[in-house]
């Protein structure tokens, strides 16, 4: 029998994190490898603006790299949320199997931060 969405959202209510990080040029972890008997859902990523406008590129880091989200432009003084209009912890925007991350790069300089809200499943 499927679960009650409204039952859904109250489980996972607690198993929620964040992962915060400053993006350079280079690949930035957002969060460790995930464990091998878990699979991390992301549900939301927001992006903080340092002054300057850029570009942010999304990297799935598992067995390949795989671009995952491309040219989001991120004005200078502008906070992008993803997905837009907030999260919901039943549809993640990205889904991570054991072993592998997820990195973002930005196009110039330092200093964008990015926060991933997250919550794991633990496989069976």
């Amino acid at each position: 029998m499927k679960e009650n969405p409204v039952t859904a959202k109250a489980r996972l209510a607690g198993r929620i994190r964040t992962a915060s990080a400053s993006l350079d040029t280079s690949a930035t972890n957002l969060f460790s490898n995930v464990a091998e008997n878990r699979t991390r859902h992301v549900v939301a990523l927001l992006f903080i603006g340092d002054g300057t406008s850029r570009t942010i590129d999304v990297q799935f880091a598992g067995e390949t790299t795989d671009t995952v989200l491309d040219n989001l432009n991120l004005g200078p003084a502008q906070n992008l949320w993803l997905p837009e209009g907030g999260y919901d912890v039943l549809r993640p925007i990205v889904t991570i199997e054991g072993g592998s991350r997820l990195t973002a790069t930005q196009s110039a300089g330092s200093g964008v931060t990015v926060t991933a809200i997250y919550w794991d499943d633990t496989q069976r």
